[in-house]
């Protein structure tokens, strides 16, 4: 599970360093995503690019229960494994 938080965190500090503006430069996956700068439609943004590179549905209220990027990686990297078990 933590090679998959891994990955979603790498995925989401990509993401906030080149999308956001103006760009945050090194991101820090500690810091809360409403001081890196995270909006609401930036945040609309990222599920969906989210939600299409690891074909999962996502609330974007879980940015709020998981604020910062460490936490949400965990916790969305926790949901997948759960699915991936589910699958057949």
């Amino acid at each position: 599970m933590r090679e998959h938080a891994e990955t979603i965190e790498a995925f989401i500090v990509a993401w906030l360093a080149t999308e956001l503006v103006p760009p945050v430069g090194d991101v820090d996956p500690s810091r809360s995503l409403l001081e890196l700068g995270l909006d609401s439609i930036d945040a609309a943004k990222l599920v969906g690019d989210l939600e299409d590179r690891f074909g999962c549905v996502i609330s974007p209220g879980l940015f709020f229960e998981h604020p910062t990027i460490a936490r949400f990686s965990a916790h969305l990297a926790e949901g997948l494994a759960t699915t991936l078990r589910r699958a057949p």
